[in-house]
């Protein structure tokens, strides 16, 4: 499986199809922007936290299988549940969880910085790989952060590094630092299997393009 940044828009998953192992599904998480500006055109697959004006027209394309609302789907034999969760600050938000390639990966929109109810926990299930964008918040509340990663307790988590304000920078490093993230070399993309993923520890990656 391979994960890429999209700027500031979202990332791009790649992964086997469960039952034609030469073919490649294309993943794109658009979750990042409000209104993305990367053309989405080239994927099989897109994935909103909300539906934009630039994206509507996509809904009618035949060769693009848009999801933008909770609920479970299955696509080219990739299995995506889309589970609603509520941030204190911000309401009502969505959650997915893709599974391909006998891995469980949970991606948000945003950091959570409040511990997720039992009820969403028991909807997300096992996870393997957790991946959220870090660098976008006013404020990172570290304990809140931490807790988070221990409900969902994945064995990798990826963070995407924003662009943030200066005053920002710092204390985005600092978070990053106490929990042992460290910076990929890869710097834009990721490549792993399910074999790579260990039970004896938990592993941070940050991708900053």
């Amino acid at each position: 499986m391979r994960i890429k940044q999209l700027q500031e828009a979202g990332f791009k998953v790649t992964a086997s199809h469960a039952y034609e192992t030469r073919k490649k599904i294309d993943i794109i998480f658009g979750l990042f922007a409000k209104e993305p500006k990367t053309v989405f055109s080239n994927t099989d697959i897109l994935v909103l936290s909300a539906l934009s004006e630039k994206t509507l027209k996509l809904k009618n394309n035949r060769s693009i299988f848009v999801i933008d609302s909770p609920g479970e789907y299955e696509v080219h034999s990739i299995f995506i549940q889309g589970v609603r969760w509520t941030d204190e600050n911000k309401g009502h938000k969505i959650l997915y969880v893709l599974e391909a390639e006998k891995m469980r990966i949970c991606c948000f929109d945003t950091l959570p910085q409040q511990e997720l109810s039992p009820q969403c926990l028991e909807r997300i299930g096992n996870i393997d790989v957790l991946i959220a964008p870090i660098g976008q918040q006013k404020k990172v509340l570290l304990k809140e952060t931490r807790n988070v990663i221990s409900q969902i307790d994945p064995s990798l988590v990826i963070f995407f590094k924003q662009k943030v304000d200066k005053s920002m920078v710092k204390e985005t490093d600092d978070f990053l630092k106490t929990i042992g993230a460290e910076l990929s070399e890869e710097k834009d993309r990721v490549s792993f299997e399910k074999r790579d993923l260990s039970d004896d520890g938990r592993k941070f990656i940050v991708i900053d393009s």
